[in-house]
């Protein structure tokens, strides 16, 4: 997981659905923070899972492509609240554009920017989520890579460009080129982004 630790994030029904899981070998990592995490440390540790987390804390926005690569698949939990409601979702695009599959819960937008890169489960549903884990990096994707869904995706206009250019861009150039072509980024796959960073 990566983001804001906060109640709508639905990060207790990420922990509910690894604790279905907790014969089979996974470890969590975990970058970010918020009022959040002391709940989900005590339900982890009520699980006997919190040994198997990575807590990273904050970290700066040039250092997240080091933890995306990290990761097998991103999970994206979010739950709808009365002043949540996951819109364009930009950490989805990232692990995209890092090749990473995502695991994304029906909040907003969320499935419409995943498509087919990756798995939607039922928010709050742990259950569908737990089923949902066979999903990593060394499954081949329905309809290309990974990176081809996030260019996919970054050119559907979901929010102004002056608030996911920079970031997508940013994100693009640490792990390959980018073209910027008429106020819509086009990401162009010239470096394999799974050789920018050691894993």
């Amino acid at each position: 997981y990566i983001g804001r630790l906060l109640p709508a994030k639905g990060l207790l029904t990420l922990v509910d659905a690894l604790a279905q899981i907790k014969t089979e070998n996974w470890r969590l990592l975990v970058v970010g923070d918020g009022e959040e995490r002391a709940p989900m440390e005590r339900k982890l540790a009520a699980y006997g899972l919190l040994e198997r987390t990575e807590f990273a804390g904050a970290v700066s926005y040039e250092k997240t492509p080091e933890y995306f690569h990290r990761l097998d698949a991103l999970v994206v939990p979010t739950r709808t609240t009365g002043k949540i409601r996951e819109q364009f979702g930009r950490v989805i695009i990232e692990a995209m554009a890092c090749e990473v599959p995502v695991i994304g819960s029906t909040c907003g937008a969320i499935p419409e920017v995943i498509g087919d890169a990756g798995l939607i489960f039922p928010e709050t549903d742990a259950a569908a989520l737990a089923a949902a884990r066979h999903l990593d990096n060394k499954r081949p994707l329905p309809g290309g890579r990974h990176g081809d869904a996030a260019e996919t995706a970054i050119r559907r206009p979901r929010e102004q460009d002056v608030v996911v250019k920079p970031r997508i861009q940013w994100m693009g150039e640490m792990c390959r080129d980018v073209d910027v072509i008429d106020r819509r980024l086009r990401l162009v796959p010239h470096v394999d982004c799974k050789n920018s960073f050691p894993r």
